[in-house]
């Protein structure tokens, strides 16, 4: 049975999760329930579950810290989301940081069923690799050094032709696991390559070579094309593993494995560039000696200038050119590394001060720990650097109508029938023309300034006042309806205003 433990902080959305499945005919049990973050830690720390189903808006911690916090501390649970919050981009950062999946509520009986079954095999993967883990210890090969491999094979390699292929298993990289279960996955790994081996005749030499696998082969370049294939369906369907292969095409002579693994790692490096196929080979090499930089002082100048778009625009090129050319993950990296500092330095010069969440979107970490390929690090980066330059960087010379529009809802925003029609009605211009002029300049309409900033006020009320009740505080900042007021707090924050409140009393206990 998969043991399973219950994250909500309201008690009959808990009960009503009890009851909308057949547990015990879908292969789980329940063992526990938490009403908060720090509880919900507690509850996984003790009693070791399988599954969690963790709502996102829990008081004190949120179910993105638990989530993050689980993975800081390597604890070996499959999480699901329950939130009301269907928005990709909010979910998205829920799976980066290894949830396995997320069911919208209200829970349908449906859905529900279908996340805890695709659960269920994903689980079992697991537990059958640690358990294949417990037998066989032992890993054939993982002793040899290079060296002992060299003498091995070079006879060998005189009069049969050898190949070599490095192998690495993409869990390592999507999840970053703890060292130990890295261990556990690369030697149940080569375990299963040397059965595969010896079930198919083939003759292989395996030999870890840090988190990868080094494969020589003795026999001709397309049977082993074909072998690799195979073996990879034999990895996943035995163990449930994707394994990526990168194969030197050239035959290996005396004395030149260095160069052969070097050939072999450059054309693993081909995954970085997001191509579908897991098996590589040197034939289409990155662009290693490809140089490609970052014009700092250009970028610099942008943001001084309030050249937001064109800053924008910069850096789209020149990480896509970097994507074109196949630029090597190191270099894709520099790229990324200068952008980020460019920001950081006009952040310090100009004293801006960013949120520890939009420091995050900055840290050069986040991209090599979360992301695998370079088209996904370029639209997150790209992201931050839109979210940055449309907080921080404002635009020269605003037209004198759109400022007296920003500084009539700045001064009215609590009052609740305020609308891009009054304020046409006020300052006596065409409603049309006065929306027309407002998105060109800012490109937002005036309704969603007034919303965005009803709701920024919202929170500085939460951060720095005693209102407890949602109705007050909906009305302080224009809104009659406290159910509409927190249904637009959660889509704009992705937490509940009660929830925020609750966040805030925590701090300040």
């Amino acid at each position: 049975m998969i043991r399973t433990l219950i994250v909500d902080d309201e008690f009959l959305i808990r009960y009503s999760i009890q009851n909308a499945v057949d547990w015990n005919s879908l292969g789980y049990e329940i063992i526990g329930e938490a009403e908060n973050g720090p509880e919900a830690l507690t509850q996984i720390k003790n009693l070791h579950p399988d599954l969690v189903l963790l709502d996102i808006n829990l008081p004190i911690l949120d179910g993105i810290e638990v989530c993050r916090q689980l993975k800081e501390q390597h604890i070996n649970t499959e999480v699901i989301i329950l939130t009301g919050y269907d928005d990709f981009k909010y979910i998205q950062s829920c799976l980066r940081l290894g949830v396995l999946n997320y069911v919208v509520k209200p829970l349908e009986e449906q859905e529900m069923t279908e996340a805890l079954l695709k659960a269920k095999q994903t689980i079992s993967i697991k537990k059958n690799i640690f358990q294949h883990a417990k037998i066989q210890p032992d890993l054939p090969g993982t002793d040899e050094t290079l060296q002992s491999l060299y003498e091995k094979i070079n006879p060998i390699c005189s009069t049969e032709p050898v190949y070599l292929a490095l192998a690495e298993i993409d869990y390592l990289i999507r999840e970053n696991p703890s060292s130990s279960a890295q261990s556990v996955l690369i030697n149940c790994a080569a375990d299963a390559i040397v059965r595969f081996s010896r079930e198919h005749e083939i003759q292989i030499l395996c030999t870890r070579l840090k988190n990868r696998l080094l494969l020589s082969f003795i026999r001709p370049l397309s049977p082993m094309e074909h072998s690799l294939s195979a073996m990879q369906k034999y990895l996943h369907s035995q163990l449930g593993l994707s394994v990526s292969f990168g194969l030197c095409a050239i035959p290996l002579s005396p004395g030149q494995m260095a160069a052969c693994i070097e050939i072999a790692a450059d054309a693993l490096a081909q995954k970085f560039h997001g191509t579908t196929t897991a098996l590589f080979t040197a034939s289409n090499p990155l662009a290693q000696n490809t140089t490609l930089e970052i014009n700092s002082s250009k970028l610099y100048s942008f943001l001084l200038k309030a050249q937001g778009r064109d800053f924008l625009e910069y850096v789209d090129e020149t990480l896509g050119k970097a994507i074109e050319i196949r630029l090597n993950k190191n270099n894709f990296i520099l790229l990324c590394a200068g952008i980020i500092n460019t920001i950081l330095n006009y952040s310090s010069s100009q004293g801006i001060t960013m949120t520890d969440s939009q420091k995050n979107q900055f840290r050069l970490a986040t991209y090599l720990d979360d992301y695998e390929t370079a088209a996904e690090i370029k639209s997150e980066l790209t992201d931050a650097c839109s979210s940055f330059i449309l907080q921080y960087i404002k635009k020269p010379r605003m037209n004198p109508l759109v400022r007296e529009i920003i500084e009539y809802a700045d001064a009215h925003y609590d009052d609740p029938t305020l609308s891009s029609g009054k304020i046409a009605r006020e300052i006596s211009v065409s409603p049309n023309y006065l929306s027309k002029i407002f998105r060109q300049e800012l490109d937002i309409t005036i309704t969603e300034y007034i919303t965005r900033k009803r709701i920024s006020e919202a929170v500085r009320l939460i951060e720095t006042s005693d209102i407890l009740s949602i109705t007050d505080l909906a009305h302080a900042v224009g809104y009659n309806d406290s159910f509409y007021f927190s249904k637009i707090f959660h889509k704009l924050k992705g937490i509940s205003p009660s929830n925020y409140i609750e966040m805030e009393k925590a701090k300040k206990a």
